[in-house]
């Protein structure tokens, strides 16, 4: 396996990305556009340049939901998983843009129906990651910003990046985090104190 993106061109028409697809991989839409559609919520979305797509399945493993297609003649950058997560590890502005797009998914998902269950985030991986936000946090009083990267809250906590990233989704779910300008932040100190102490 490579850990190097690939560019790849496609012409109007194109298959991309079926459903059920298991490949891990996440795109970047470079020039043109590809459309998302997930026959069984009856969604079509249209993404141009800079869109990202297929971080659900590159992230967890789980099959695509969506068919994609070439809208035109369209050029995708293609990351695997080892250079996905080294970029989560070194960048920050990109671990919390791909934090973005997969709140933004799910939230969408939940507003159009119910998901498939994919089991509740285990209650030690949100303690621990919960006890290291609070000592990366910069200040006493929120909302303060969270020093780091996501690689690095992986790292201080012990947990995978798919953990992290899993339990820090909860969080943002909560609303005890935020994210505003790739910066992501501690809204909720009280709850997050609770939780770490419980």
């Amino acid at each position: 396996m490579t850990s190097e993106a690939t560019e790849c061109r496609f012409s109007a028409g194109d298959c991309i990305l079926e459903v059920g697809s298991e490949r891990r991989q996440l795109y970047v839409v470079q020039s043109g556009h590809v459309r998302l559609e997930a026959p069984s919520r009856g969604e079509s979305r249209l993404l141009g340049p800079g869109s990202l797509f297929g971080e659900v399945t590159a992230i967890t493993g789980t099959p695509s939901p969506y068919r994609v297609q070439a809208d035109g003649d369209t050029t995708l950058l293609v990351l695997d998983v080892p250079l996905l997560n080294r970029l989560c590890r070194e960048s920050s502005e990109f671990a919390f843009r791909l934090i973005q797009q997969l709140a933004e998914d799910l939230g969408g998902a939940l507003a159009a129906g119910p998901m498939p269950d994919r089991g509740p985030v285990p209650g030690a991986a949100l303690e621990v990651l919960g006890s290291v936000i609070l000592k990366r946090s910069a200040g006493a009083a929120a909302p303060c910003e969270i020093d780091g990267t996501l690689g690095d809250l992986a790292d201080d906590a012990g947990l995978s990046l798919h953990s992290a990233y899993m339990a820090l989704h909860s969080m943002l779910d909560k609303r005890w985090l935020g994210m505003g300008d790739d910066q992501l932040s501690l809204l909720q100190r009280a709850e997050l104190e609770a939780l770490v102490g419980s």
